[in-house]
């Protein structure tokens, strides 16, 4: 007779990996959590047993992809010109969606049953991600060089609004190129994406700028937080 498979940290991992295939392709609804322990070897009493239940099971999934996209983001070297930042921080998002596609898609997956929010999971999995982002994108906006130690927010809720904006706009486009791509509605022969990338921090940088005026400390024109508040805001 066949021994069952111990609940250990090298199950759990397999649970998260059956979990990811099957999220990418047929989203949290169609997820079986039979499906997903057969295909581990085991029942569905390990999957509650070391994650409670289906939904903890698809935030495992989620956490495990923004914590290693995370650790991408930040490993790449460290360049103190604010820009060339944007761009290497640009090419590391691009370079590991694709090349962990089934995850990567699966980080986006939405609740069923909910109003169309994010789950907290990805909410969360994205303010920690886009601190980098939002570093480089303050001290470009300034002028100024950057640091391990530069600021992803500021108190002013205005200037911080304005940073969002920046970052919102390159992580749409990141995200947006990775669906085009994905779906070939972007043929890389006429668009490259080292092309792309140094376009795209090109103007997310100067929209920033041209809003901000360095001299005074404010923004040229009238802004209204409540307007284009972001829910990815660092804590």
């Amino acid at each position: 007779m066949t021994q069952p498979r111990p609940h250990d940290e090298a199950l759990r991992a397999d649970l998260v990996a059956a979990a990811t295939v099957r999220l990418a392709d047929r989203g949290p609804d169609a997820l079986s959590l039979r499906e997903v322990s057969a295909a581990c070897g085991t029942s569905t009493t390990a999957i509650y047993a070391l994650f409670g239940g289906k939904v903890q099971l698809i935030d495992a999934v989620i956490d495990e992809g923004w914590e290693r996209l995370t650790t991408a983001l930040t490993s790449i070297d460290f360049d103190p010109h604010p820009q060339r930042r944007l761009r290497d921080l640009g090419v590391a998002y691009r370079c590991w969606s694709r090349d962990n596609r089934e995850l990567y898609a699966a980080m986006f997956t939405r609740d069923s049953g909910t109003d169309g929010a994010p789950l907290p999971a990805v909410s969360a999995g994205i303010r920690k991600a886009t601190v980098p982002f939002h570093q480089a994108s303050y001290a470009a906006i300034l002028g100024t060089e950057l640091t391990p130690d530069s600021p992803s927010s500021i108190d002013d809720a205005e200037q911080q609004e304005l940073i969002c904006n920046v970052v919102t706009a390159m992580w749409v486009s990141l995200h947006g190129w990775m669906s085009f791509t994905g779906l070939r509605l972007v043929d890389p022969s006429d668009v490259s994406f080292e092309e792309f990338i140094p376009q795209l921090v090109d103007a997310a940088v100067k929209s920033g700028q041209e809003l901000y005026n360095p001299e005074s400390g404010q923004q040229r024109y009238p802004w209204t937080a409540a307007d284009a508040r972001s829910p990815y805001t660092p804590d």
